[in-house]
């Protein structure tokens, strides 16, 4: 029987205990007082085995340390005259425990729990130094709920018993009984909550197979893969809200001959259909029931199983996704998910399962595939379009204020294709190319600028003069070339050819680098050899060549890169310098460069680094450096780069 609003109100008690259970009750004064008389309870004959736990997990405030957290859990027997109610109070009799109800004068045929308390001296009363935990010791909608298979019972617990006539209501072998402590709510921070109508799933865990994506509670359709044609599988539904209750049902839904309870297992066959259910209307719930009755509509989950090492099978799973999908912006994440799950199962195939698959399956699935891509492409550039600040006739100023937003926006719509281009927004895309000009226009004026001073640090002197005009001539025409260019990727291209032209001339020093190299023959086996030489062409002046080298050797500065300092040492680099032999680093105390004077030399011109080390802390160093070339066995010096740094 379930009680009217009016009779709930007939004392703060029982208001409490109906509007939080709907729990049957007698008047107040036919209570269990003080656990009178508790002796052991006669469970019948053993009908099997339940998991039963007594938890404080909302009211960590409360005085007694037995009572917070987990302070009973266990497997225990289940008799033929057990319920939900007996089952704990045969634990907490045998833990040396006791408590306090109200619904009969026998302790153990109480309908409704008050308060669960330590009996420290067996006296089977409630003493005032005992500790207790009860209703509303954590405020005015806290006590103690049930949940039988993670399911808030709606009636009494002891209306959960062995022998009940209804399956909803009938305890079980495996089952498992929770009693819960509540603070707010009255049962809201445990996870279920009166006045809400969400009967999705939040979690589903299987065992013995596996779902083709991860569970989603808003996806009701998953293929439900098998390792062979058959497998021992069990399913544990989690209700987005306790208050309503899951079923497992084999190939026929909402049928008692098909049910199969939480906590058992079951062969689930290739082919067949495996359904979970939460929350329809005709099953219990505190949600359905006098005044908290709300309307709210059940959620059928439905998992297709599949040998997912049958080519056969498989490709049957594709065809019916392929069939049964609505690719929209809205779906298009959750199908993406099943998609590549149905790709990755495929995969997986041996060489002769895959032969098994019709290839026009597996050309519907690469053509949903690239659709999936092209909805996602498409997402992805309105909502990035959106962002761009609507602006008419933007400024360089403004681009520059938003360029992070304009350059994603750019790149997301870039990747569209024309076609792809007429799904965006009209006012959206016109919005966007006005910053969008200004920024290529930007883009383009940095990328000439760039490619122009790499292409002046290629220095003339450095050069013979046979080569120095040619290099001249590359330059000024690669230079001429950008300068004229309206496309990026062509000022890219002009640069990268004219650097593969200049790549191929040889230096001065390289010229006498390969000069030493050469073997030379004995003084005494050298013979004058006269140059014939036509009147076109004129031989070097080897002096004259080697004082261009000097020049060049001379005029050479280095490019500071960075500088990273420490408490002891100092480390910077350089841009290398080309075609010189080594370095000298030199550091002092003073900007003259007399006091504390140290000197380095790095043989080694291939580096561009170099760490000072030895220093003292929060001190203020000058460090001065410069390249040496030697030619004919004499250094030429370059021109000094000065810095100062104070370590830290």
């Amino acid at each position: 029987m379930r009680l009217n609003k009016k009779e709930r109100f007939s004392g703060i008690r029982i208001f409490f205990a109906v509007i939080f259970l709907a729990f049957i009750m007698l008047p107040a004064g036919v209570n269990a007082e003080d656990g009178n008389n508790i002796g052991n309870y006669d469970s019948g004959e053993k009908v099997g085995e339940i998991y039963v736990s007594m938890e404080n997990t909302t009211f960590p405030e409360v005085k007694h340390e037995e009572f917070r957290g987990t302070f009973l859990s266990g497997t225990y027997d289940l008799g033929k005259n057990d319920s939900c109610m007996t089952v704990l109070l045969k634990v907490l009799h045998e833990k040396g425990y006791s408590w306090t109800g109200t619904g009969n004068k026998d302790p153990y045929k109480i309908t409704y729990l008050s308060s669960v308390y330590k009996d420290l001296n067996n006296n089977g009363k409630k003493d005032e130094s005992e500790p207790q935990l009860g209703e509303f010791d954590g405020g005015p909608q806290s006590g103690w709920m049930i949940t039988m298979n993670d399911f808030f019972i709606n009636e009494s617990a002891a209306n959960f018993n062995a022998t009940a006539e209804k399956r909803d209501y009938r305890l079980s072998d495996g089952d498992t009984v929770s009693w819960q402590y509540t603070s707010k709510g009255l049962g809201a921070d445990l996870g279920g909550v009166f006045g809400n109508s969400d009967t999705s799933l939040k979690a589903l865990d299987v065992e013995g197979g596996e779902l083709i994506r991860p569970f989603d509670g808003s996806v009701k359709e998953y293929m439900l893969l098998l390792d062979g044609n058959k497998a021992q599988m069990k399913f544990t539904p989690h209700a987005a809200n306790r208050n309503y209750l899951t079923k497992i049902f084999l190939n026929k839904y909402d049928d008692s001959s098909a049910e199969y309870k939480r906590t058992k297992t079951f062969t689930v066959n290739n082919g067949n259909n495996v359904y979970v259910g939460c929350g329809e209307h005709s099953w219990p719930s505190m949600n359905n029931q006098s005044s908290e009755a709300i309307p709210y509509n059940g959620t059928k989950y439905t998992l297709h199983a599949v040998n997912k090492n049958d080519g056969e099978a498989v490709g049957d799973m594709i065809d019916s996704l392929i069939e049964s999908a609505e690719l929209t912006s809205e779906s298009v994440e959750q199908l993406k998910l099943s998609f590549k799950g149905a790709r990755d199962v495929y995969e997986a195939l041996s060489p002769d399962e895959k032969d098994k698959v019709d290839p026009r399956t597996l050309k519907a699935l690469t053509g949903m595939e690239e659709e999936i891509a092209s909805i996602e492409r498409i997402k992805d550039a309105a909502a990035k379009l959106a962002e761009v600040p609507k602006i008419e006739n933007p400024t360089e100023e403004q681009v520059i204020a938003n360029e992070r937003v304009i350059r994603a926006a750019k790149t997301a719509y870039d990747k569209l294709s024309s076609e792809e281009r007429k799904s965006l927004k009209i006012a959206d895309v016109k919005n966007y190319q006005g910053f969008a000009k200004i920024l290529v226009k930007m883009d383009l004026a940095a990328a000439k600028s760039v490619a122009l001073k790499k292409l002046e640090r290629y220095n003339p002197s450095d050069y013979r003069t046979a080569e120095r005009d040619i290099l001249i001539a590359i330059i000024a025409e690669a230079s001429s070339a950008i300068k004229a260019e309206n496309n990026i990727k062509n000022v890219e291209s002009i640069l990268s050819e004219a650097e593969s032209k200049i790549k191929k001339l040889k230096t001065a020093a390289q010229y006498v680098a390969e000069e030493r190299l050469k073997p030379r023959m004995p003084e005494k086996q050298r013979q004058p050899v006269k140059d014939k030489v036509s009147p076109e062409k004129s031989v070097a002046d080897p002096a004259t060549e080697k004082r261009g080298m000097i020049s060049t050797a001379r005029s050479v500065k280095l490019a500071l890169k960075g500088i990273k300092k420490s408490t002891k040492f100092i480390k910077f680099s350089w841009k290398n310098a080309l075609q010189v032999s080594g370095y000298r680093i030199e550091r002092a105390k003073n900007r003259k460069f007399t006091a504390g004077k140290k000197t380095f030399i790095l043989k080694r011109p291939d580096k561009n680094a170099y760490v000072v080390r030895k220093l003292k802390r929060k001190t203020t160093y000058y460090i001065r450096f410069r390249t040496y070339t030697q030619i004919d066995g004499k250094k030429y010096y370059g021109k000094w780069l000065v810095f100062k740094v104070k370590t830290k």
